[in-house]
């Protein structure tokens, strides 16, 4: 039972880890953060797609 509680351990630390990473990340990687996205294109607003929101 011990190498279950090993596992577990680790791969709770993992995702400790890849949650305070993804929570950084934007600082990191210099990204702009999403608030300042203004416009984004809809997936049905794509030319060629069949089932956009417009043809429902």
């Amino acid at each position: 039972w011990q190498i279950y509680l090993l596992l577990l351990g680790l791969f709770l630390a993992s995702g400790v880890l890849f949650y305070a990473f993804f929570k950084n990340s934007d600082s990191f990687w210099n990204f702009p953060v999403r608030t300042t996205q203004h416009h984004r294109p809809s997936m049905g607003s794509f030319p060629g797609d069949s089932q956009s929101v417009d043809e429902l």
